[in-house]
């Protein structure tokens, strides 16, 4: 019944006039995993120039926590004695989500993101992001001399950006009781999730 309701939402009519539609794809096979594709129609001064696919659920690395592979783990740094994973459960660090994406797609840009979200009705960003899985912020501290990692778990719909950044990258964040959408920073060392894109082929 779930995924009736979610293809019903996504075939709802954003252009009365030009009749464009967000539609549902064929799903992609990822890593053991099946993910929900949707392609969204890009606009230019109200006119229709190209498609994108999006996948339609959170990437999910390993259904293990802490696990560490070698794609994702590469250029990982140490937070104090602990050994900093790209990805934890459902959530990338920084480095990691740049390296998630199958081959030909790609982390979103924040123009991406506010693209897709311009086309968007409140039903579609609803059934977009039907779950939201939380992320946690990552932080070193100090106690009796020792270094240790400190988790602060967050409520809601945290996404990475593609940003050109060395400490802090944008992300998207997605209210938890209302869908409503917003901007903000994080340090590349915290856990947020992932979607990922890619242009349609000419």
């Amino acid at each position: 019944m779930k995924k009736i309701l979610f293809i019903a939402l996504f075939i709802i009519p954003l252009f009365t006039n030009s009749q464009i539609r967000i539609i549902r794809d064929n799903d992609l096979e990822y890593n053991s995993h099946l993910y929900k594709v949707i392609k969204v129609p890009i606009m230019d001064d109200d006119y229709f120039d190209h498609w994108v696919y999006w996948m339609a659920d959170d990437l999910k690395p390993s259904t293990i926590d802490n696990v560490m592979d070698m794609k994702t783990q590469e250029g990982q740094e140490g937070i104090g004695r602990f050994i900093n994973g790209a990805f934890d459960s459902t959530s990338f660090n920084y480095s990691g989500a740049l390296r998630s994406c199958p081959s030909g797609w790609k982390l979103p840009s924040m123009s991406d993101w506010e693209k897709l979200l311009n086309v968007m009705s409140d039903q579609q960003k609803m059934a977009f992001f039907n779950v939201l899985g939380g992320s946690k912020e990552i932080k070193s501290d100090t106690l009796c001399g020792n270094i240790f990692r400190k988790e602060i778990p967050l409520n809601g719909g945290y996404y990475w950006t593609y940003t050109e950044s060395e400490d802090t990258a944008w992300r998207i964040e997605i209210d938890k009781n209302y869908y409503n959408v917003s901007r903000g920073k994080s340090e590349v060392s915290d856990f947020l999730l992932v979607r990922c894109i890619k242009n349609e082929d000419y």
